[in-house]
């Protein structure tokens, strides 16, 4: 024998306590109307022969009918219901409730557990919406109106309190592993995540790769809202500064073939794509009046052969603001990856990469006019022809590019006047190819103020010695901070300071760390270089970070060789070096036209001993 769970024939109304509603008022209205203006009839028979007067009232609960529980019955699939106490405070609202027979809306639900407060089995269950329950095709043919009925659905399903929007989440979900053909736009409004679960969808167009994007042109996917009656894209002008989605997103699953698969307007609060996979677009999304959304926030977000054409972005960040967003998106072959338009643009973070630059033009990211503060990149930048750049005033402000790489660029950053404020570049690898240019830092333009971080080990010559890359152009108001010296086959490379000897001078190379083995025994003007050498019996070392009266240099020099370790410290201020440690054997401390120069005599490197020297030099 099975056993029966027995559950109550009638619906039961909790006050705002739990407790059972005692002596309260219901109404029942025009669905996405207030109930209590706008009631409809309702009946105490299912062939609505016996009117039920309004409001409804209730004991123990439920709604009585001369003192016993009863039926309510109305000739409406969906309808509004507001439910107050027997003091006319508002207990429960919603502007939409789903009424077919006796379903699952009128039997009351408390979860277990402390702090549960009561719903409906329905209100459970609709957590979830199938896209299948409302004939969404897998055969080829268009599913847009399907999956938008279905999304329509959720939303309608979502607790309204007090006729207000809020985020409550309903997930619409497609079938597994299908083809969706997508030949409209697909609404996405607040408190709705569309899960493709790992199908496709697949719009109109197979080379939209290669199209340009447009504002008003195709696009899968839109932000929406609620206008009473239906919800409507928020792509309407009238509407883009105004209706606010939150809560909603795309997540799982492939895009493809459309002009621009993304185009969401006020996309905000507790908003997400993630775990996507985008092909054969001209771009991934245009965001406009975005704050607070991630974007491959648990798993990122891939697009390739997307806007390949010259001057074509990949995600552009557009309209008065950008608050709050994260992205991990990994580019292949774009034009560009990020172009930022947004007036103003506020602690954006941006990792992924960008790789395999399609144009001759290609960037990763480029600040086209807009004012960006608190950014953090911290992303891969591969075969590009600039990894950074701004143009017409854009301007990047206390932000932090760490770690950031760099590798086959022509230009890893190349910023225009006033570029980039008050901004730190840790660049853990930013190779010199020796073709020129190539992977140059360029913060020559007037008014960039930058810490410029560089590893000193960031590659290696066919002898296996370190090396540094060399093009580094800094404003006046920029430093840079790293070893600067290497060889390459017994050829003495360009440091820093070689290559920009004025900048020197004027406090630009402001700060130079310093470690190896190996010193040359010849002067060659530079804080430190490296070569083998046997039986090495003398140094000599010149700082090149040139002295005067209107400034001053502090070092700090630890020099290793078989017979021991010896520091030195001091100063060099107009013509004078001042030593304030105890003087080490045979090394002396000059002046040599403006640079510190240090001599080291009577080296023993036991036939071949490494001869180390270490330390700091800091142009003031």
């Amino acid at each position: 024998m099975s056993a029966i769970t027995v559950m109550p024939p009638f619906p039961i109304f909790n006050d705002t306590n739990g407790a059972p509603l005692q002596s309260g008022y219901v109404y029942v209205g025009v669905a996405g109307m207030n109930a209590e203006a706008n009631p409809i009839p309702v009946f105490w028979d299912s062939a609505l022969t016996i009117p039920a007067a309004q409001p409804l009232r209730t004991s123990g609960g439920y709604v009585s009918r001369n003192g016993s529980p009863a039926q309510v019955y109305a000739d409406a699939v969906d309808f509004s219901l507001l439910v107050k106490n027997k003091g006319k405070a508002l207990v429960w609202s919603s502007l939409f409730v789903s009424g077919i027979g006796a379903n699952a809306s009128g039997v009351s639900y408390t979860p277990a557990g402390e702090g549960a407060v009561p719903t409906t089995v329905e209100a459970q269950l609709r957590q979830t919406i199938y896209v299948s329950d409302f004939g969404a095709p897998t055969d080829g043919t268009d599913a847009t109106s399907h999956i938008n009925a279905a999304i329509l659905a959720a939303y309608k399903a979502k607790t309204i309190a007090l006729e207000t929007d809020t985020i409550y989440g309903v997930v619409v979900k497609c079938s597994a592993g299908k083809d969706y053909k997508i030949l409209g736009k697909i609404l996405i409004p607040s408190g709705v995540t569309l899960d493709l679960n790992g199908s496709r969808f697949i719009g109109a167009s197979g080379t939209a790769g290669s199209d340009a994007y447009s504002a008003i042109g195709q696009h899968m996917f839109e932000t929406a809202y609620w206008d009473g009656a239906t919800l409507v894209s928020n792509a309407a002008a009238v509407n883009e500064t105004t209706w606010q989605v939150n809560g909603g997103g795309v997540v799982n699953g492939v895009v493809q073939n459309v002009n621009c698969p993304f185009n969401l307007i006020n996309f905000q609060v507790s908003c997400s794509l993630d775990n996507l996979r985008i092909y054969n677009s001209s771009c991934i999304g245009r965001l406009k009046n975005s704050f607070y959304a991630r974007y491959g926030a648990s798993n990122p977000i891939t697009a390739r052969n997307v806007a390949t054409a010259a001057g074509q972005w990949a995600v552009l960040l557009h309209g008065a603001a950008a608050h709050e967003l994260e992205f991990d998106i990994r580019i292949i072959g774009a034009s560009i990856g990020y172009e930022v338009t947004a007036t103003n643009s506020f602690s954006v973070e941006v990792g992924g990469s960008f790789e395999e630059g399609y144009a001759s033009g290609s960037i990763g990211i480029r600040n086209n006019g807009a004012y960006c503060q608190g950014w953090k990149v911290h992303a891969y930048v591969e075969g590009v022809r600039k990894g950074i750049t701004t143009i017409n005033g854009g301007a990047f402000f206390a932000s932090d590019f760490s770690p950031a790489y760099f590798s086959s660029t022509e230009y890893a950053v190349q910023a225009g006047e006033s570029g980039f404020r008050k901004c730190t570049f840790d660049c853990v690898s930013v190779p010199d190819e020796g073709a020129g240019t190539r992977n140059l830092l360029d913060f020559s333009a007037a008014n960039n103020e930058v810490l410029v971080r560089v590893d000193s080990k960031s590659g290696s010559t066919a002898g296996g010695v370190t090396q540094f890359p060399t093009n580094v152009l800094l404003s006046e108001q920029s430093q840079a901070l790293g070893t600067s010296i290497w060889r390459e086959n017994g050829v003495l490379s360009n440091s820093l300071g070689m290559a920009q000897p004025a900048l020197a001078q004027k406090n630009k190379l402001n700060s130079m760390p310093f470690e190896g083995a190996n010193i040359v025994t010849l002067a060659n003007q530079i804080p430190f270089c490296s070569a083998p050498v046997v039986a090495a019996t003398s140094a000599t070392l010149d700082t090149l970070l040139t002295f005067d009266t209107s400034n001053a240099l502090v070092f700090n020099f630890q020099i290793s060789d078989f017979n021991g370790t010896y520091n030195i410290h001091g100063t060099a201020f107009g013509t004078t070096v001042y030593r304030n440690d105890a003087a080490a054997p045979t090394v002396t401390i000059s002046n040599n036209a403006g640079n510190v120069r240090v001599t080291f005599g009577s080296i023993d490197t036991n036939g071949g001993a490494s001869f180390v020297a270490r330390g700091m030099i800091r142009h003031f």
